[in-house]
């Protein structure tokens, strides 16, 4: 628009603004709508640590009518494939007691002794460059990005079942740093489902004050990798609701803890005690009403 601003081409321009941003979902609601079509119902086994995420990914797979097997870490997903058939594994990388690359190695050694190989999805929180070609060269099929989006799930499902080309699906989810939880990003997350976003934060509310705990825990006790591990999966928790104040605390925490330096973490933390109550508190009104 060219200034001065004229009353009716301000109307007109954001009718034509709205207008386009509505056809883009409404394209993407259709091509989701053709991928879940043509793709067969299947039975997925979901490696995921977080409960957050196990409930919007089961969510996500029961929805498209996907038969949905839980595992809480790898070793856990490696003896649900000795003892049943999975015609995909979706298998977070990042696992306490034994991590996605492990268990997918596991995995691949055990299936050369027997027939079949069962197509595995990989879901990564970090989307660093190298992650891509790491997926592929530990035996993976695809990969995702977390927090999981509902189109890219059965997009990349999709593509991975039909032995499609791999694609790039490095791009990151919309980001909004602050205290505020962002809602658009929280409601695409679930397809728009409020249910399901209230048992998201029910979970969330848990979940967090459990990690939070067994971060002040791990401190106390010198325990680096501990300290690391329960802020990982306390960011898995709330990531779903953007990039707020709480999900950056913890991942300076995360960090300072990969690289030992707990001593420096001890400001953060009672940082993160602060930021997870305005985090519950907006979270659960919000919901609420």
């Amino acid at each position: 628009m060219l200034k001065p601003i004229k009353q009716s081409e301000l109307i007109e321009a954001t009718l034509i603004a709205i207008d386009g941003e509505m056809s883009g979902q409404e394209t993407a609601v259709e091509t989701t709508n053709e991928v879940l079509a043509a793709t067969p119902t299947l039975r997925i086994l979901l490696a995921e640590d977080s409960l957050v995420n196990q409930k919007l990914a089961r969510a996500l797979l029961e929805k498209a009518g996907h038969r949905v097997v839980v595992a809480n870490n790898g070793r856990e997903a490696i003896a649900a494939c000795e003892t049943e058939d999975f015609d995909l594994v979706l298998m977070d990388v990042q696992m306490p007691e034994m991590d996605g690359w492990e268990a997918t190695a596991e995995i691949r050694v055990r299936e050369r002794r027997r027939d079949g190989s069962v197509p595995i999805i990989a879901m990564t929180a970090h989307v660093l460059p190298g992650d891509r070609e790491r997926c592929f060269d530990a035996g993976m099929n695809g990969y995702i990005s977390k927090p999981v989006r509902a189109e890219q799930l059965y997009t990349e499902i999709f593509r991975v079942i039909h032995g499609d080309s791999p694609q790039d699906n490095s791009s990151a989810a919309p980001v909004s740093a602050g205290l505020q939880v962002v809602w658009q990003e929280a409601l695409a997350a679930v397809q728009g489902d409020k249910q399901l976003l209230g048992e998201l934060v029910e979970a969330a509310v848990e979940d967090t004050a459990d990690q939070w705990q067994a971060i002040r825990e791990a401190v106390a006790t010198g325990d680096a990798g501990g300290v690391q591990a329960a802020a990982h999966r306390l960011k898995g928790s709330i990531r779903y609701s953007g990039e707020t104040t709480a999900y950056r605390v913890a991942l300076r925490i995360e960090e300072l803890a990969r690289d030992g330096l707990l001593e420096g973490t001890h400001p953060w933390i009672e940082e993160l005690g602060r930021s997870l109550v305005s985090l519950r508190c907006e979270l659960t009104e919000c919901v609420i009403e």
